[in-house]
């Protein structure tokens, strides 16, 4: 599972894997920021942050910026990933590339909610927020190298960003997941955003869904990012109460 993220304009929290390198004509990363680095990145003005905390493998996360100059769809950003940085630059020229972190991050339990699969290699960044505005908005492409074989197969990567506080329709957020495929209740998955069709190694029974196909961007032929396959650019936008505190 593979996640850009840009122009996220209050808050998000993530679990995904995504990452670069700089280079000619390429994504351009800083592989060093911090936690604070990152959520300082995504967040407009008018909006305060605390707490902030990065429970990635080595080499999981940066900001990237010269993505106008590759096929992703983001020209700047934070990128979380569940794989090694060297791993995502293109061409794709290779339907395999991945690497596992240690043990430690395997399990989480917010995700364990929407899959009943096991989760591996997690990549998170959270923090709590107070902000102004009414609403908070949040643009993301994920995108994984399960693709296309995969799909419909037991692996199944999954993104994810949840909102706990004050609803202002009612009662509260509580680990909401907001990251959901537009026009549906579905979290955003290999197995319920793709091509359409089961992979070569899947089973049409493991599938979530096959009717997504218009979000998704097949990256076979890909010159500048080495994943399979990603989403188009995907926004979420969620209703908060200015002045109080979200996690």
């Amino acid at each position: 599972m593979n996640t850009f993220y840009t122009n996220m304009t209050r808050w998000m929290v993530a679990i995904c894997m995504l990452w670069a390198v700089p280079a000619s004509s390429q994504l351009i990363v800083n592989g060093s920021a911090t936690a604070e680095d990152l959520a300082n990145q995504i967040v407009g003005s008018g909006v305060t942050i605390s707490n902030v905390v990065l429970d990635c493998g080595p080499g999981g996360s940066g900001i990237f910026t010269n993505g106008n100059s590759t096929n992703v769809g983001l020209d700047n950003g934070i990128l979380l990933t569940s794989g090694f940085a060297s791993n995502s630059i293109g061409p794709n020229n290779a339907g395999n590339t991945s690497q596992n972190q240690p043990s430690e991050y395997d399990g989480d339990e917010d995700l364990s909610t929407l899959t009943a699969g096991s989760i591996n290699d997690r990549c998170v960044l959270e923090f709590d927020f107070v902000a102004a505005s009414d609403e908070i908005t949040v643009q993301y492409v994920f995108g994984s190298e399960e693709y296309n074989e995969y799909v419909c197969s037991e692996f199944n990567d999954i993104f994810a960003f949840f909102v706990s506080g004050p609803n202002p329709l009612g009662e509260n957020y509580l680990n909401t997941n907001f990251a959901l495929i537009p026009s549906t209740a579905l979290p955003v998955f290999v197995n319920s955003i793709n091509n359409g069709s089961p992979g070569s190694l899947g089973s049409e029974e493991n599938c979530i869904s096959l009717d997504n196909a218009i979000w998704y961007f097949d990256n076979g032929s890909g010159t500048t990012i080495q994943y399979d396959g990603f989403t188009l650019v995907l926004t979420a936008t969620i209703p908060i109460v200015p002045g109080e505190e979200y996690h």
